[in-house]
């Protein structure tokens, strides 16, 4: 009711931002489902979603050039944006909160089962960031009826339109994006690393290994020495004649 610009009467931005405000303190699940759309033509999305379904069933309001519109109607305008832009924020922290929760094994185990799906070089790399909670446009919320594209540099966050990219880019995401291609690079260092000594140790054992057998002696034996046809146990010293040994 707070969205739906049947109820615009009497209520001013203010009003509809506490009562949203109020909402959300009572323990209100901005991600509930919510059936959008009539007759056979429905969709499940989220509260941003119907918001935005019925910002545009106005059309009079909507498809109207801004500076046709009376005044009353520019304000009736931006309000109702500025209505969307701020469920859209509260969208976002309560998308973020649910990551934090979420169980990091869970997440792993949706990203290797992500990268098996994926089947190509090119679907890999995509699926190298984290797996999302929940897929949405970054910067205005909208997950129904849209065409989400990832960011090419670290394929973690999604926007609908060129202009939610450049917006979303220029408020917040340039510099989430920069922390998470660096993390991810020093992951990968490190990774690289752990594997080099892994294999560096390996080979070194192995060479020891055999160098070790081709060097192992054989156990000395007592030489013996033959004397008219008797042996003996004495040093191994040549024979002249000029002696012998009792």
């Amino acid at each position: 009711a707070v969205v739906n610009p049947l109820y615009d009467q009497n209520k001013t931005l203010a009003n509809k931002i506490a009562l949203i405000n109020m909402l959300i303190a009572g323990g209100a699940d901005m991600l509930m489902p919510i059936t959008i759309g009539e007759d056979t033509k429905t969709a499940v999305g989220t509260v941003v979603d119907y918001a935005y379904y019925k910002f545009y069933q106005d059309k009079k309001l909507t498809r109207t050039p801004f500076h046709a519109l009376s005044p009353p109607e520019r304000e009736l305008f931006n309000n109702r944006r500025k209505l969307l832009e701020y469920l859209s924020d509260r969208l976002r922290e309560c998308v973020i909160a649910k990551e934090k929760q979420w169980d990091r094994e869970e997440l792993r185990r949706l990203k290797l089962l992500a990268k098996k799906k994926a089947g190509s070089v090119g679907m890999i790399q995509e699926t190298d960031a984290a797996c999302p909670f929940f897929k949405y446009c970054y910067q205005c919320g909208r997950s129904v009826g849209v065409n989400l594209t990832p960011c090419t540099r670290c394929f973690e966050s999604f926007t609908c339109s060129k202009s939610c990219k450049v917006k979303s880019w220029n408020e917040r995401h340039k510099r989430e994006c920069l922390v998470s291609v660096k993390r991810k690079v020093r992951a990968r260092v490190k990774a690289a690393s752990i594997e080099k000594q892994k294999q560096g140790k390996e080979g070194k054992d192995g060479r020891i290994k055999s160098k070790k057998d081709k060097v192992k002696k054989k156990p000395k034996e007592d030489k013996l020495l033959v004397v008219s046809g008797e042996t003996s146990t004495q040093a191994d010293l040549p024979y002249t004649g000029n002696y012998s040994y009792n």
